[in-house]
């Protein structure tokens, strides 16, 4: 990878920067927001359940 800006965002990226989502199209960053969002939801309620059936 030769642009050295291009390693840095990349190198953020992999270590879950989340301000590296800011640099995305604004309907691709909302949309990471909301799968995010969605898949704290899904473990939310599946941790929930989990936990009743003990």
């Amino acid at each position: 990878m030769s642009d050295p800006d291009l390693g840095w965002i990349m190198g953020k990226t992999l270590i879950g920067d989340h301000d590296v989502l800011h640099l995305l199209p604004q309907p691709i960053e909302s949309l990471t927001h909301a799968l995010a969002w969605n898949d704290c939801q899904v473990c939310y309620y599946a941790a929930r359940a989990v936990v009743a059936m003990l």
